[in-house]
């Protein structure tokens, strides 16, 4: 198979000092890590209509007030593969406020894989010694948690 370069739309959900990630483990580095949901931005297709149609499609919920936080190229590797992924980090909220209150979120992928989403605090995930994907969203969090 070609590498490609992949596009992606991730969104970043504060609620208090927590952040939504979805929780994968990676069998290269045997360990956890987490990432933002969201996932490939579709040809002519704008990243922020990705990021609302990618929420839609795997937790049944509205966003609202998509605000681009910043664009990161992050280069890995995964079960033995080599990505190469340009991706649109924003920062969104939930229409449904219930969302905010619940501390895991069933998550389904089109093609019918289920995972789960919690709402985690950078010091959980420092003491739980996940790490966060994509590279640099981690000073982005810092900044938010900050500000």
């Amino acid at each position: 198979m070609t590498p490609k370069i992949r596009v992606k739309a991730f969104g970043i959900f504060k609620h208090k000092a927590q952040f939504l990630f979805s929780k994968h483990y990676d069998t290269t580095q045997q360990g956890y890590f987490v990432r933002p949901l969201g996932g490939s931005v579709e040809f002519q297709e704008h990243s922020q209509d990705a990021l609302v149609r990618e929420i839609q499609e795997e937790i049944d919920a509205t966003i609202t007030q998509p605000e681009l936080l910043q664009v990161v190229e992050d280069f890995f590797e995964h079960r033995g593969r080599a990505y190469h992924d340009i991706v649109f980090l924003y920062q969104a909220h939930f229409v449904d406020e219930i969302l905010y209150q619940q501390p895991r979120i069933n998550c389904q992928e089109l093609d019918g894989t289920v995972f789960q989403a919690y709402w985690l605090s950078l010091d959980k995930i420092k003491e739980k010694q996940y790490r966060i994907v994509p590279k640099g969203l981690e000073d982005i969090l810092t900044k938010l948690t900050a500000g």
